[in-house]
């Protein structure tokens, strides 16, 4: 298994930055690093996981949402919980993780070995660090004003709101991201998902059904021109928001040296294949390869899928494009300038998996729904060409009146 490199994939995350923090003594930076470096390789080996989604887990299970006071009322000491901001919420869990690491029994192991265990318990929700959490949680619940209180916030946010559009997210449930449309979107997404499984309908991973995962393009060096060569590419502008590929406008060339290294490599196109924007300002929109497009390559801002032959490509094309299908693209964009869905993506979007012959019928209801619009469109766009035309008859005949 490969071994993880800190300086070049967890350095700037904020996680581990608290994490060494907290782990430094003395201001031994590199021997914090090196222990770190170490557990995670350990938890990477144990879990078969991604060591940092384990740590993720480790630190969202351990991360409390409240930190219980005394105050002394009438003479009497009572523990009263108030709420944490997110950042001290997590330092306070990674601070429990750390601590109860070095009291773990077991003469001989070292630090590393104590931590990597103490992670992967508390992201199964076992540990002494996920204890403590609980615990504190525990005082806050029975705290009856801490009770009273929440109750009227929530009261005031229905009434000042309409409780149809207004949803609920304690602490604890957050995934360190602060924008209300994820959440939203997530709510909707789960609600469909539900549905669909109410009526027996299978749902899984768009990852367990792609041959290669998800596989990127290439552009020659120095980028691509209308004149470079005859062999098209594929970019962002030649996908169509109906889910087509046009070369009507706008097409860019790449020589036939390139086309041929791009054809012995996974990006080979095929029929059926399915190409997705992966950034810009169209992120989600799709295409599927027909027989014109085999002698083609296709940009690096652009995903290639590929599902098995037992699946409809058409099928898989049609739901990507449907509400879910895009709400769930949207909710893994990541990025700041420029945000984008990464190459793994396929692993958090699900997919209703039906028989072949009703994913045919779909597929079919699709393809003649799409024809009937582009039917119209191009009669839409006649009609505008036409008006535009008769603009200046127009004005000549006003003028003889």
């Amino acid at each position: 298994m490969a071994r993880i490199k800190i300086q070049k994939n967890l350095k700037s995350t904020e996680f581990i930055e608290i994490l060494n923090k907290i782990l430094m003594k003395n201001g031994k930076n590199k021997l914090a690093y090196r222990i770190i470096q170490k557990s995670l390789n350990i938890i990477s080996d144990q879990t078969n996981e991604d060591a940092l989604e384990v740590l993720e887990k480790a630190i969202r299970n351990t991360t409390p949402s409240v930190e219980i006071q005394t105050r002394r009322i009438g003479g009497a000491v009572y523990p009263i919980p108030v709420e944490l901001n997110i950042h001290r919420g997590i330092s306070r869990g990674v601070r429990w993780i750390v601590d109860s690491a070095k009291k773990r029994s077991g003469s001989g192991k070292t630090l590393d070995i104590q931590l990597s265990q103490e992670i992967i318990d508390a992201s199964k929700k076992v540990g002494n660090a996920f204890r403590k959490k609980e615990e504190v949680h525990k005082i806050a619940e029975k705290n009856p004003r801490a009770q009273k209180r929440k109750k009227k916030k929530i009261e005031h946010y229905k009434n000042k709101t309409n409780s149809n559009n207004c949803f609920w997210y304690d602490f604890n449930q957050l995934e360190y991201r602060i924008d209300p449309l994820y959440y939203l979107n997530k709510k909707f997404i789960l609600k469909q998902i539900i549905k669909l499984q109410k009526q027996n309908i299978k749902m899984v991973k768009l990852s367990e059904i792609l041959v290669d995962g998800e596989v990127s393009g290439k552009s020659p060096h120095g980028g691509i021109t209308r004149s470079s060569g005859r062999i098209p590419s594929i970019t962002i502008s030649n996908i169509t928001k109906e889910g087509n590929i046009c070369f009507d406008t706008d097409v860019n060339f790449v020589s036939e040296g390139f086309y041929e290294n791009f054809q012995a490599t996974k990006g080979k196109l095929q029929i059926g294949d399915i190409l997705i924007v992966k950034d810009g300002a169209t992120i989600g929109k799709t295409a599927r390869i027909t027989e014109t497009y085999l002698e083609s390559v296709f940009s690096e801002h652009i995903f290639r899928l590929r599902v098995f032959t037992h699946i409809s490509p058409l099928y898989i094309h049609a739901f990507l494009q449907s509400e879910l299908g895009q709400l769930q693209i949207k909710n893994l964009i990541t990025g700041g300038a420029q945000g984008g869905i990464t190459k793994g993506f396929s692993k958090n979007i699900y997919i209703p998996l039906i028989n072949t012959h009703n994913q045919e019928k779909v597929a079919q209801y699709w393809q003649e729904n799409i024809l009937a619009m582009e039917k119209f469109k191009q009669q839409y766009n006649q009609k505008v060409e036409k008006l535009k035309n008769s603009i200046i008859e127009k004005i000549i005949t006003v003028e003889e009146e």
